[in-house]
């Protein structure tokens, strides 16, 4: 949930699903996590890439599938994670880039297909 800290006062974007998540743990012990906000890809933009991975099929001849993991391993650097003290890499998400790294990614694929992203003005 986006927030501002401004006083030693949390002030959500959005006060009504703020107090009801608040509503829910009421005299409960918590947990409270406090990071920057990344203003991530959004679900359209998501909708927007899965039309332009049709759009190459159609060019291409590869599925949106195969093209997807194909750019995702190309474009996105790998995650190192740990699981029972063993650390490896997974493949990275397109579901974790900011809007600004989402519209580079975007552009990148352009470049390596030559095809143009049809739907610029919505990223």
């Amino acid at each position: 949930m986006k927030a501002k800290i401004i006083d030693k006062q949390i002030i959500p974007d959005n006060e009504y699903y703020f107090d009801s998540v608040i509503k829910i743990f009421e005299g409960k012990d918590i947990e409270l996590s406090i990071k920057d906000w990344k203003d991530s890809r959004t679900l359209a933009q998501n909708r927007l890439l899965w039309a332009y991975y049709g759009l190459l099929e159609s060019e291409t001849g590869d599925s949106a599938i195969n093209l997807h993991a194909y750019f995702k391993k190309t474009l996105i650097p790998p995650k190192s994670i740990e699981v029972q003290g063993v650390t490896f890499e997974i493949d990275g998400s397109t579901t974790k880039l900011s809007k600004k790294e989402f519209s580079k990614y975007i552009m990148e694929m352009e470049s390596i297909t030559g095809i143009h992203f049809p739907y610029r003005d919505e990223l």
